[in-house]
Protein backbone atom coordinates (compact mmCIF):
# COMPACT_ATOMS: atom_id res chain seq x y z
CA UNK A 1 0.00 0.00 0.00
CA UNK A 2 1.33 3.46 -0.92
CA UNK A 3 0.41 6.18 1.51
CA UNK A 4 1.76 9.37 -0.06
CA UNK A 5 0.09 9.33 -3.48
CA UNK A 6 -1.90 12.38 -4.44
CA UNK A 7 -5.28 11.87 -6.11
CA UNK A 8 -3.96 12.74 -9.58
CA UNK A 9 -1.13 10.16 -9.25
CA UNK A 10 -3.25 7.42 -7.67
CA UNK A 11 -3.39 5.16 -10.75
CA UNK A 12 0.34 5.33 -11.32
CA UNK A 13 1.14 4.86 -7.64
CA UNK A 14 -1.01 1.79 -7.18
CA UNK A 15 0.76 -0.06 -9.99
CA UNK A 16 3.98 -1.64 -8.76
CA UNK A 17 6.93 -1.40 -11.16
CA UNK A 18 9.01 -4.54 -11.63
CA UNK A 19 12.12 -3.20 -9.88
CA UNK A 20 10.35 -1.81 -6.80
CA UNK A 21 10.63 -4.50 -4.12
CA UNK A 22 9.05 -2.63 -1.21
CA UNK A 23 6.39 0.07 -0.75
CA UNK A 24 7.31 3.70 -1.17
CA UNK A 25 8.05 5.68 2.00
CA UNK A 26 5.43 8.27 2.96
CA UNK A 27 7.45 11.16 1.51
CA UNK A 28 7.94 9.59 -1.96
CA UNK A 29 5.95 11.07 -4.84
CA UNK A 30 5.48 7.57 -6.30
CA UNK A 31 6.39 8.57 -9.86
CA UNK A 32 8.21 5.38 -10.86
CA UNK A 33 8.26 3.65 -14.24
CA UNK A 34 9.40 0.27 -15.52
CA UNK A 35 11.84 2.00 -17.87
CA UNK A 36 13.58 4.11 -15.19
CA UNK A 37 17.34 3.96 -15.67
CA UNK A 38 18.98 1.86 -12.91
CA UNK A 39 20.71 5.00 -11.57
CA UNK A 40 17.29 6.69 -11.24
CA UNK A 41 15.53 3.87 -9.39
CA UNK A 42 15.17 5.79 -6.14
CA UNK A 43 12.46 7.45 -4.13
CA UNK A 44 11.97 11.18 -4.68
CA UNK A 45 9.81 13.74 -2.95
CA UNK A 46 7.97 16.62 -4.55
CA UNK A 47 9.31 19.02 -1.95
CA UNK A 48 10.66 22.26 -3.33
CA UNK A 49 12.65 24.51 -1.07
CA UNK A 50 13.44 28.17 -1.40
CA UNK A 51 16.61 29.75 -0.22
CA UNK A 52 17.93 33.25 0.13
CA UNK A 53 20.41 34.49 -2.46
CA UNK A 54 23.15 36.84 -1.35
CA UNK A 55 23.69 39.36 -4.18
CA UNK A 56 26.58 41.43 -2.88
Amino acid sequence: MLVACSDEDRVMCERKVFWLDSPCPPWCNGLHADNDHPDDRNHYSSWQGRGAVDQR
